[in-house]
């Protein structure tokens, strides 16, 4: 049910995207065995770690066993596909992120050691999210589809409340001016922490994507019925597609050079991302004509 199939030539492209990735955060929240992907609603993250520095101080900080709550409940705003240079703008709101787990933290002001541990609490709320979607076409026993590179993530929250404890090398006074110190530096402190976080959680998504075998997705196609561009549904096939009646051509020359993939389904390899759930069919070539 979360599995749509989104065609290029349709003048409603974008609000079929909208659709499919809403239902998809939705669907994804529990997990699918059926797809082999784990739940990511909680999303735990065993290990990050970080460091800022300069000449006057220092600190290297490791989060354990951290766990993401709230991600499901993002609302998708708007989506733009871009065929051209092949990637989806998306723009979405989540209400509100909390992340929780334990922390160690060890650094240095002037020539003072620091160090401190336990557990911590990152709460945000009103958050907007910016995803940048990259694809290439992937052709498949002579169709053509979107299948996801890699995505660029930023989060930007109206509001955010740090919890690292309160005792920082066996005193609580100075665990309390940490902690203050943080939340009425909260935007700066998450700005420096960001990039490593992004990082993470696009690692996260690709690792879950790469569980998805290539095998299990066909099987939604083969034998089964699927949307046409016409709002009709056909019987799908594997060696002949019946949604579409035009070639189907690349966009950019780099690939003109397809990722055609073995029929041989023991040597197909998984999709990258999460997101490859949508194997959005390509009429580039129509698509190209819309827009020019």
């Amino acid at each position: 049910n979360y599995l749509k199939i989104c065609h290029t030539r349709d003048p409603k492209l974008n609000v079929c995207i909208k659709d499919s990735i809403s239902r998809l955060i939705v669907a994804m929240k529990s997990g699918s065995s059926e797809l082999s992907v784990a739940p990511i609603d909680p999303l735990d993250i065993p290990f990050m770690e970080m460091y800022q520095g300069s000449m006057n101080a220092s600190l290297q900080l490791t989060l354990k066993d951290t766990r993401i709550t709230g991600l499901t409940n993002t609302e998708i705003l708007t989506v733009k596909c871009n065929v051209v240079d092949n990637k989806f703008e998306l723009s979405s709101k989540i209400p509100y992120l909390d992340i929780q787990g334990q922390f160690i933290a060890e650094g240095n002001v002037l020539t003072f050691p620091l160090f401190s541990s336990g557990g911590f609490s990152i709460n945000m709320s009103d958050a907007t999210a910016v995803w940048i979607i990259y694809f290439h076409d992937l052709a498949i026993n002579g169709s053509e589809y979107m299948s996801i590179d890699k995505f660029d993530l930023d989060v930007i929250p109206s509001e955010i409340t740090y919890d690292f404890g309160r005792v920082l090398d066996g005193d609580n006074n100075l665990g309390e001016a940490m902690n203050k110190f943080l939340n009425e530096n909260s935007h700066e402190i998450f700005k420096d922490m960001k990039p490593k976080i992004m990082d993470e959680l696009g690692e996260i998504f690709n690792e879950i994507g790469n569980q998805v075998e290539l095998e299990e997705i066909n099987s939604h196609l083969r034998g089964g019925r699927v949307e046409n561009h016409l709002g009709k549904t056909t019987p799908s096939s594997p060696d002949r597609d019946s949604n579409l009646d035009l070639p189907v051509l690349s966009s950019r020359a780099q690939h003109d050079d397809k990722r055609s993939v073995p029929q041989d389904t023991a040597a197909v390899k998984p999709l990258h991302h999460v997101a490859s759930f949508l194997l959005l069919r390509t009429d580039l070539a129509t698509a190209a004509s819309m827009t020019s």
